[in-house]
Protein backbone atom coordinates (compact mmCIF):
# COMPACT_ATOMS: atom_id res chain seq x y z
CA UNK A 1 0.00 0.00 0.00
CA UNK A 2 1.13 3.54 -0.72
CA UNK A 3 1.57 6.13 2.04
CA UNK A 4 -1.65 7.83 0.92
CA UNK A 5 -3.60 4.56 1.09
CA UNK A 6 -2.23 3.75 4.54
CA UNK A 7 -3.11 7.23 5.78
CA UNK A 8 -6.63 6.90 4.40
CA UNK A 9 -7.13 3.60 6.24
CA UNK A 10 -5.70 4.91 9.52
CA UNK A 11 -7.70 8.12 9.19
CA UNK A 12 -10.94 6.15 8.88
CA UNK A 13 -10.12 4.00 11.92
CA UNK A 14 -9.35 6.89 14.25
CA UNK A 15 -12.13 9.13 12.96
CA UNK A 16 -14.62 6.43 13.92
CA UNK A 17 -13.00 6.07 17.33
CA UNK A 18 -13.34 9.78 18.05
CA UNK A 19 -16.87 9.90 16.70
CA UNK A 20 -17.90 7.11 19.09
CA UNK A 21 -17.15 9.20 22.20
CA UNK A 22 -20.31 10.00 24.15
CA UNK A 23 -21.43 13.62 24.60
CA UNK A 24 -20.93 13.29 28.36
CA UNK A 25 -17.39 12.02 27.91
CA UNK A 26 -16.56 14.84 25.49
CA UNK A 27 -17.81 17.52 27.88
CA UNK A 28 -15.55 16.25 30.66
CA UNK A 29 -12.61 15.61 28.34
CA UNK A 30 -12.89 19.07 26.78
CA UNK A 31 -12.91 20.66 30.23
CA UNK A 32 -9.74 18.77 31.18
CA UNK A 33 -8.00 19.66 27.93
CA UNK A 34 -8.87 23.35 28.18
CA UNK A 35 -7.68 23.48 31.76
CA UNK A 36 -4.36 21.95 30.70
CA UNK A 37 -4.00 24.32 27.74
CA UNK A 38 -4.38 27.37 29.96
CA UNK A 39 -1.66 26.06 32.30
CA UNK A 40 0.97 25.47 29.62
CA UNK A 41 3.94 27.87 29.95
CA UNK A 42 4.01 28.40 26.17
CA UNK A 43 0.41 29.62 26.25
CA UNK A 44 0.97 31.77 29.34
CA UNK A 45 3.96 33.47 27.74
CA UNK A 46 2.56 33.85 24.22
CA UNK A 47 1.28 37.10 22.71
CA UNK A 48 -0.19 35.42 19.61
CA UNK A 49 -2.34 32.29 19.74
CA UNK A 50 -3.52 30.27 16.73
CA UNK A 51 -6.56 28.18 17.64
CA UNK A 52 -9.51 26.66 15.77
CA UNK A 53 -13.30 26.40 15.97
CA UNK A 54 -14.48 22.84 16.65
CA UNK A 55 -16.57 21.07 14.03
CA UNK A 56 -18.50 19.41 16.86
CA UNK A 57 -16.33 16.31 16.85
CA UNK A 58 -13.00 17.97 17.61
CA UNK A 59 -12.20 19.29 21.08
CA UNK A 60 -14.08 22.52 21.79
CA UNK A 61 -11.49 25.23 22.58
CA UNK A 62 -13.98 27.98 23.45
CA UNK A 63 -12.83 28.12 27.08
CA UNK A 64 -9.15 28.47 26.09
CA UNK A 65 -9.94 31.07 23.45
CA UNK A 66 -12.00 33.17 25.86
CA UNK A 67 -9.24 32.84 28.46
CA UNK A 68 -6.58 34.08 26.04
CA UNK A 69 -8.74 36.98 24.84
CA UNK A 70 -9.42 38.02 28.45
CA UNK A 71 -5.66 38.17 29.04
CA UNK A 72 -5.23 40.51 26.08
CA UNK A 73 -3.57 37.99 23.79
CA UNK A 74 -4.17 38.17 20.05
CA UNK A 75 -6.15 35.13 18.94
CA UNK A 76 -6.31 33.92 15.33
CA UNK A 77 -8.63 31.33 13.78
CA UNK A 78 -8.65 29.67 10.34
CA UNK A 79 -10.69 31.34 7.58
CA UNK A 80 -11.14 30.04 4.05
CA UNK A 81 -10.04 32.47 1.35
CA UNK A 82 -12.04 32.15 -1.90
CA UNK A 83 -9.34 34.18 -3.66
CA UNK A 84 -6.54 31.71 -2.96
CA UNK A 85 -8.51 28.52 -2.33
CA UNK A 86 -6.65 27.89 0.93
CA UNK A 87 -7.07 28.77 4.58
CA UNK A 88 -5.55 31.83 6.24
CA UNK A 89 -5.49 32.95 9.87
CA UNK A 90 -7.64 35.91 10.90
CA UNK A 91 -7.71 37.76 14.21
CA UNK A 92 -10.83 37.80 16.37
CA UNK A 93 -11.59 39.87 19.45
CA UNK A 94 -14.97 38.39 20.41
CA UNK A 95 -15.76 34.71 19.97
CA UNK A 96 -19.54 35.17 20.01
CA UNK A 97 -19.65 38.13 17.62
CA UNK A 98 -16.81 37.67 15.14
CA UNK A 99 -17.71 34.29 13.60
CA UNK A 100 -19.83 33.55 10.54
CA UNK A 101 -20.67 30.36 8.68
CA UNK A 102 -17.98 29.62 6.12
CA UNK A 103 -16.78 26.78 3.92
CA UNK A 104 -18.18 23.32 4.77
CA UNK A 105 -20.68 25.03 7.09
CA UNK A 106 -17.98 25.64 9.70
CA UNK A 107 -17.76 28.81 11.76
CA UNK A 108 -14.85 31.07 10.88
CA UNK A 109 -13.80 34.73 11.32
CA UNK A 110 -15.89 37.23 9.35
CA UNK A 111 -14.41 38.53 6.11
CA UNK A 112 -13.71 42.05 7.39
CA UNK A 113 -11.41 40.86 10.16
CA UNK A 114 -7.67 41.30 9.70
CA UNK A 115 -5.56 38.52 8.20
CA UNK A 116 -2.47 37.57 10.18
CA UNK A 117 0.80 39.04 8.93
CA UNK A 118 3.74 36.79 8.16
CA UNK A 119 5.47 38.05 11.31
CA UNK A 120 2.42 37.10 13.40
CA UNK A 121 2.27 33.68 11.71
CA UNK A 122 5.88 33.03 12.68
CA UNK A 123 5.30 34.09 16.29
CA UNK A 124 2.06 32.24 17.05
CA UNK A 125 1.75 29.35 19.45
CA UNK A 126 -0.44 26.92 17.50
CA UNK A 127 -3.27 24.75 18.83
CA UNK A 128 -4.09 22.30 16.06
CA UNK A 129 -6.65 19.49 15.76
CA UNK A 130 -6.16 16.19 13.99
CA UNK A 131 -7.48 12.70 13.44
CA UNK A 132 -4.59 10.89 15.16
CA UNK A 133 -1.13 11.41 16.65
CA UNK A 134 1.73 9.11 17.52
CA UNK A 135 4.49 9.00 20.12
CA UNK A 136 6.98 10.46 17.65
CA UNK A 137 4.98 13.70 17.56
CA UNK A 138 3.50 13.09 14.13
CA UNK A 139 -0.05 14.25 13.37
CA UNK A 140 -2.54 12.83 10.90
CA UNK A 141 -5.04 15.40 9.64
CA UNK A 142 -8.13 15.09 7.51
CA UNK A 143 -6.13 14.80 4.32
CA UNK A 144 -6.67 18.23 2.79
CA UNK A 145 -3.23 19.55 3.74
CA UNK A 146 -4.70 22.76 5.16
CA UNK A 147 -2.58 22.80 8.29
CA UNK A 148 0.53 21.70 6.40
CA UNK A 149 0.21 24.91 4.38
CA UNK A 150 -0.68 27.10 7.37
CA UNK A 151 2.30 25.81 9.35
CA UNK A 152 4.82 26.53 6.59
CA UNK A 153 5.82 29.81 8.24
CA UNK A 154 5.30 28.67 11.83
CA UNK A 155 8.46 29.02 13.90
CA UNK A 156 6.94 28.76 17.37
CA UNK A 157 5.39 25.93 19.37
CA UNK A 158 2.88 23.65 17.63
CA UNK A 159 0.58 21.90 20.11
CA UNK A 160 -1.73 19.11 18.96
CA UNK A 161 -5.13 18.81 20.65
CA UNK A 162 -6.47 15.25 20.76
CA UNK A 163 -8.44 12.76 22.81
CA UNK A 164 -6.69 9.76 24.36
CA UNK A 165 -8.39 7.42 21.89
CA UNK A 166 -6.60 9.16 19.01
CA UNK A 167 -3.14 7.99 20.12
CA UNK A 168 -1.40 5.67 17.64
CA UNK A 169 1.88 3.81 17.95
CA UNK A 170 3.42 4.91 14.66
CA UNK A 171 1.78 6.94 11.91
CA UNK A 172 2.88 7.05 8.26
CA UNK A 173 4.62 10.35 7.53
CA UNK A 174 5.79 12.23 4.47
CA UNK A 175 8.50 14.88 4.20
CA UNK A 176 5.96 17.74 4.27
CA UNK A 177 4.26 16.53 7.46
CA UNK A 178 4.96 18.88 10.38
CA UNK A 179 5.97 17.22 13.62
CA UNK A 180 4.32 18.67 16.72
CA UNK A 181 6.22 19.97 19.71
CA UNK A 182 3.58 18.87 22.19
CA UNK A 183 0.22 17.06 22.39
CA UNK A 184 -2.46 17.63 25.01
CA UNK A 185 -5.17 15.05 25.71
CA UNK A 186 -7.71 14.79 28.52
CA UNK A 187 -5.29 12.76 30.64
CA UNK A 188 -1.76 13.57 29.48
CA UNK A 189 0.68 16.06 28.03
CA UNK A 190 3.21 14.60 25.60
CA UNK A 191 6.28 16.76 25.04
CA UNK A 192 8.15 16.16 21.78
CA UNK A 193 10.11 19.43 21.79
CA UNK A 194 13.50 17.82 22.36
CA UNK A 195 12.94 15.41 19.45
CA UNK A 196 11.91 18.26 17.13
CA UNK A 197 14.90 20.36 18.19
CA UNK A 198 17.31 17.50 17.55
CA UNK A 199 15.88 16.81 14.09
CA UNK A 200 15.90 20.51 13.12
CA UNK A 201 19.59 20.74 14.03
CA UNK A 202 20.60 17.91 11.69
Amino acid sequence: MSSAEIKKSVRKEFALCRKSLSPEYKVNADAAINSSICEQPEIIGASFIAAYVSDGIETDLSVSIEHCLALGKKVFLPRYSPDTGVYEMAEISNLSEDLVEGKYGLLEPAGHLSTASRTEMKSMVWLVPGVAFDLNGMRLGRGGGYYDRLLTDAENMVIGIFYDCQKAQDLPADDHDRRMNKVITESSVFNFEETVTEENSK
